[in-house]
């Protein structure tokens, strides 16, 4: 099989779109690595492609894989980012973040991965720090084979979209990837929580969820909850979910491309 082929791929007219005018990104998740063009002003989509990632595959072998595929669509673009997906987060406000804290609040919450990299972000749309840890090989080898990509963590793209879909008091919004999702929630565009959890079968995933909102609003309040990712209306983690929040929904598109399954890659076309 030719790994260099999408699994799937959504290409627009290039009349249509100006390549050169858009951002390239990437995100790799676990088990699949996304490419997307859009125009960042109108969010016109160039290309989509995706691609599974081959589980015997090393770090460095997958950003070299990445790369081969990078140069095979050689489409060049203004702006390139480069998205790692990270399970495991914690958001500082600013006023209480300090870098040379970084080294020590990171090794509590990961003791058992010392050898990898803090990677501190702020997060302008709602004042704050995220901190995680990546794998230095794998950060090391998209510097050395992808240079012209600014690399960014993956949640941060989710902050950003779920300031963009606030139009209730209460909303929160969940990216699932391969048996992991990650989930925040904000209250009138003030963030109040995350997390990211692994699950084994539906119930799991509806259990987590609902403590986890039920932890952050009061029981009361009505709340509105978006999915993006890998999910379907059809699917039976919706059709469960939806017994336990009724304002649920998986999250539309909001521009005029005339991509189905938009929320597959709504966060990666911002």
């Amino acid at each position: 099989m030719d790994t260099l082929i999408p699994s799937f791929q959504y290409v627009n007219s290039i009349e249509k779109v100006d390549a050169s005018a858009c951002i390239k990104s990437i995100r790799l998740t676990s088990n699949v690595c996304t490419i997307a063009i859009y125009h960042p002003e109108t969010k016109e989509i160039h290309l989509i492609n995706t691609y599974n990632i081959d589980p015997s595959l090393k770090e460095n072998e997958i950003v070299s894989w990445i790369s081969e595929i990078n140069n095979k669509l050689n489409i060049p673009c203004q702006k390139n980012v480069f998205y790692i997906y990270t399970k495991s987060n914690t958001q500082i406000p600013k006023e209480y973040y300090e870098e040379k804290e970084i080294n020590h609040i990171l090794s509590l919450i990961y003791p058992e991965d010392p050898q990898g990299k803090a990677c501190p972000e702020f997060v302008d749309v709602y004042e704050l720090y995220n901190l995680t840890k990546c794998n230095q090989t794998l950060l090391g080898s998209i510097q050395s084979l992808l240079p012209e990509f600014e690399i960014k963590t993956h949640i941060s793209t989710l902050f950003t979209l779920l300031s963009r879909i606030q139009e209730k008091e209460n909303t929160a919004l969940i990216f699932i990837e391969n048996m992991h999702f990650t989930i925040l929630a904000s209250h009138n565009h003030n963030f109040l929580g995350a997390n990211g959890l692994n699950f084994t079968k539906e119930s799991d995933f509806v259990y987590y969820t609902v403590d986890f909102l039920r932890k952050i609003y009061p029981s009361s309040e009505p709340v509105f909850l978006y999915i993006c990712g890998n999910i379907e209306e059809q699917s039976p983690i919706f059709s469960l979910t939806k017994k336990y929040i009724k304002n649920l929904s998986i999250l539309k598109q909001t521009n005029s491309s005339e991509l189905d399954n938009y929320h597959y890659f709504s966060d990666i076309i911002l």
